[in-house]
């Protein structure tokens, strides 16, 4: 973690807000496992998003040095492909988030009264891994002439942050009425 956070530090430009993003979102999967441990629940699925976002994070890196790479290449195509793998690195990043928040907002109900503020930081960073995430896909489909690609990956991100916002509500508003 310590080797992470001084690379996050740095003036290099990996691991940057998509790496940050997935990892909003191991947090948040880390904070409900903790919790569904606390009250006896089993949660796989949870454990699994947690892997696939700790992988998010790694894939992150890997896709902003492919964009870095075929800048440096000059070639249309290969920056084309770059950018595109580089939008859909976070719209999977906030896909899983999204899966995070759905288990957390099972998990509130059912989850140990006195970890319930627990369930509510989790939602916030699940949610901070949605929008750091799409923050991330409006900024490569910035430079993306694929209309077409560009409005497929506008909608799916405009449905996950619809749902993720709601999704995040209705969790702090039960977790504020049990405070």
């Amino acid at each position: 973690m310590r080797e992470f956070l001084d690379r996050l530090a740095s003036k290099d430009p990996v691991p940057g807000g998509g790496s940050v993003a997935a990892l909003s979102g191991v947090l948040a999967s880390c904070l409900g496992l903790m919790v569904c441990n606390l009250s006896d629940i089993q949660n796989e699925k949870l454990e699994n998003l947690r892997k696939d976002l700790e992988e998010l994070i790694k894939k992150d890196e890997d896709a902003f040095n492919g964009v870095i790479a075929a800048y440096k290449s000059k070639n249309k195509e290969l920056k084309k492909e770059a950018l595109k793998k580089a939008s859909i690195v976070p719209l999977k990043t906030s896909e899983k988030s999204l899966e995070v928040l759905r288990e957390l907002r099972e998990i509130v109900e059912k989850g140990k009264k006195s970890a319930i503020t627990d369930i509510g930081v989790a939602a916030l960073l699940a949610d901070s891994g949605i929008k750091g995430a799409i923050l991330n896909i409006k900024i490569n489909t910035k430079y993306i002439k694929d209309e077409v690609f560009v409005r497929e990956i506008e909608e799916k991100y405009r449905k996950i942050e619809k749902e993720g916002e709601e999704l995040k509500k209705e969790i702090l508003s039960i977790v504020e009425e049990s405070l």
